[in-house]
Formats: C-alpha cells, structure tokens, sequence
C-alpha cells in the first residue's frame, strides 16, 4: 500500500495483467477475423509516470510502462525486425535476442530489440 492507503501493483501483477489483455486482443482479433469483420486496431494504453520527488521515490513495484517497455509477442517481435516467425524464434534459440519469459511465453522488450538494429549510412 502506498502513503494514500490504496493498493499498488507488484511488476509481476502489472505483467499478468498485461498478458491477460493480450490474450483477450487476441481472442477478439481471432474472433473478428473468423467472422469476416474487419479488425481494429485496439490501443495500448500506457499509464502516466507521476513526478518523482525526494519524499517519493519511485519503486520498481509502481513505475508505469513507458512506450518503449511494451512487451511484444514473437510474431509482433519478428514483424518489427523484418525476420520470419521460425527465423526470430531461432534466434532467440541461440540467445541472441533478449528475452523474457512471462507465464510460459517469450515476450520481448521493444526498446531492446529497437537497440539491436543497426544504422548503416549510405556513402
């Protein structure tokens, strides 16, 4: 609890419910396409960081995801490298992309994998 008596959220609570969330887009996304509808895109939302100050330092326990602390799935992950789904899956096989395990499943930080790309300049 904090200083105001309301409940905050461990990380891993915050990850469980971001998957949980996923899998519901999914399931609509799914849904929608076995119907025939068109999708729409759902939007994630990201909480905002309250100002840290001296009195309150922010805990790991409640800092906000920002936009690039998204969690991606491998297809999302992939589609964003430009690899194929079992080429980025053999890849992270060989540890060459970090990764996290989240009940189960490989999710992947965007912030991370966007540091793995390369600039190349033209001469």
């Amino acid at each position: 609890m904090d200083e105001n008596g309301t409940k905050t959220k461990t990380v891993s609570e915050m990850l469980k419910e971001f998957a949980d969330m996923r899998r519901a887009q999914d399931r609509a996304e799914a849904e929608a396409r076995r119907l025939g509808q068109p999708i729409r895109p759902t939007p994630i939302q990201v909480a905002e960081e309250k100002p840290v100050t001296q009195d309150t330092k922010a805990s790991p326990s409640t800092a906000a995801f920002t936009e690039d602390e998204i969690l991606l799935t491998s297809s999302e992950a992939a589609t964003l490298l430009g690899y194929t789904e079992k080429s980025f899956r053999n890849l992270v096989s060989l540890k060459k992309v970090p990764h996290y395990k989240l009940m189960g499943q490989n999710r992947f930080k965007k912030s991370e994998l966007l540091g793995l790309l390369v600039r190349v300049e033209a001469k």
